[in-house]
C-alpha cells in the first residue's frame, strides 16, 4: 500500500472520519503528491517526505493559487498536509519540524455576513481534523455545525437533541421557541456526521440523555 492510500485507510478506519472528510484529504493529497513526483523526480515515499523543506510546501500552495483556490482552501490543503506529517510522524517516526511551523494565509477582517458553502464545509472539515482535539471531540463539532449549517437548527435547538434522536433519522422533530413544533428535513451528509459522531462517543447515549456534550 502506497503512502497516500494508508492514510486514507488511517482516517477512515482508525479515525472514523465521514467519508465525504476522507474524500477532501483525498483531493487535496492526490493534487500534492503528483505535483512532488514532477517537482521531487521520484515517488513520495515517507523518506522522501521527511527530506522536505518548507519551500517545497509553499511552492505547491503557490501553484494551487495560481489555479484559482481562495485563501479558504489554501489553509485546508495545508492542514491536510499537517495532518498527513502527524501521522508519518506516528506511524514511521517521521519528523519535519519546518513543515510544523508553517503558516496559512491570513484571513481579512470582514462584517458578518452569511456563510458561504465553501466556508461551512471549511468550518466541519477543521472541527474534524483539529489535532489539538480527541477523536470524538473532533466528530462531535462537526455533527452540531452539520446541523446548524445543513440543517437549520439553532445552536439550542441542536443542543437540546437526545439519543432518542439516533440513528439519525430522515427528518427531526424539533420544538422551537414558544412551543412550536415543526420538521426538519435532514440531507445524507447531516446524517452521517451524526452517526460518525455516535460512533465514536465514549458516552452512553441514552434516550433521555443529552446527545452532544
Amino acid at each position: 500500500m502506497d503512502t497516500l492510500a494508508a492514510f486514507l485507510s488511517h482516517l477512515q478506519h482508525e479515525r472514523r472520519l465521514a467519508g465525504n472528510t476522507v474524500e477532501a484529504y483525498g483531493s487535496d493529497l492526490s493534487d500534492f503528491f503528483n505535483f512532488l513526483r514532477v517537482h521531487l523526480g521520484e515517488e513520495p515515499t515517507p523518506k522522501a517526505l521527511g527530506r522536505l523543506k518548507a519551500r517545497d510546501i509553499r511552492a505547491h500552495l503557490a501553484q494551487r493559487r495560481r489555479d484559482g483556490l481562495s485563501d479558504a482552501s489554501i489553509a485546508r490543503l495545508l492542514s491536510s498536509i499537517k495532518a498527513l506529517y502527524r501521522w508519518l510522524g506516528r506511524a514511521h517516526e517521521i519528523e519535519n519540524a519546518e513543515i510544523a511551523y508553517l503558516q496559512g494565509p491570513k484571513r481579512k477582517a470582514r462584517l458578518p455576513r452569511p456563510v458561504s458553502i465553501e466556508a461551512a464545509k471549511d468550518m466541519i472539515f477543521e472541527a474534524e481534523t483539529d489535532p489539538d482535539s480527541e477523536t470524538w471531540i473532533g466528530a462531535r463539532d462537526a455533527a452540531v455545525l452539520s446541523l446548524l449549517y445543513g440543517g437549520g437548527l439553532r445552536i439550542s435547538e441542536a443542543l437540546n437533541l437526545t439519543g432518542a434522536d439516533l440513528p439519525a433519522p430522515e427528518r427531526l422533530r424539533i420544538s422551537g421557541k414558544g412551543g412550536k413544533v415543526r420538521i426538519v428535513p435532514l440531507i445524507p451528509a447531516v446524517r452521517q456526521a451524526m452517526d460518525a459522531y455516535a460512533a465514536v462517543c465514549p458516552y452512553a447515549l441514552t434516550k433521555s440523555g443529552p446527545l452532544f456534550r
